[in-house]
């Protein structure tokens, strides 16, 4: 019996990119700086951050040596989490973005979150599928079903089915403004 092998996918190779390229930021290096480090050419480093490339094991293990990590690291940061509430990193007053639109494919409402504030976005009476929330401004403490508590700041998206995501609180000294958007139809 032949067992399914989940392969390398072209999001995994974005995400192996975005962790790349936010090490090197974190260094202060040029792509240029960390090819001549790694003994490749500044193309090749180019395309690995930019998700266009397939790399092989000799230039991860250059990559890794040269941005001080190692596979292990650099694996786990692809790995898709077995978690419901996926985190990409980029008051008292809501406004319903998606108002007038007959059969939205989409659900939009922006909300202001004071600190301790909350915004439940799967209480949304049209939320039957997925949600997403992106924090526009602001630092917002995402609570998901299990408990799990996560920091989201400006910039930072989090996605989820409905039920696995309680709510967002505002966390900062100033309030935090969040894109909140829902499936209305339905798990597929």
């Amino acid at each position: 019996m032949k067992q399914a092998v989940q392969r390398f996918g072209k999001s995994d190779l974005q995400r192996l990119g975005r962790h790349l390229r936010d090490l090197r930021l974190a260094s202060g290096r040029t792509q240029a700086a960390v090819a001549a480090g790694a003994g490749l050419a500044e193309s090749t480093v180019r395309a690995v951050e930019a998700g266009r490339s397939n790399p092989n094991l000799p230039t991860i293990l250059a990559l890794a040596a040269t941005l001080g990590t190692s596979i292990d690291q650099m694996l786990a940061s692809v790995a898709v989490t077995p978690h419901n509430v996926a985190i990409t990193r980029m008051g008292a007053s809501t406004w319903d973005l998606s108002a007038g639109l007959d059969d939205c494919v989409l659900h939009a409402r922006e909300v202001v979150l004071d600190q301790g504030m909350q915004h439940s976005p799967a209480a949304d009476a049209s939320a039957k599928g997925a949600i997403m929330a992106m924090v526009l401004h602001g630092i917002v403490l995402a609570i998901a079903a299990t408990g799990e508590r996560l920091r989201l700041d400006t910039g930072d998206t989090c996605h989820a089915r409905v039920g696995t995501l309680n709510s967002l609180a505002g966390l900062g000294p100033q309030p935090a403004r969040v894109l909140s958007v829902s499936d209305p139809r339905g798990t597929r």
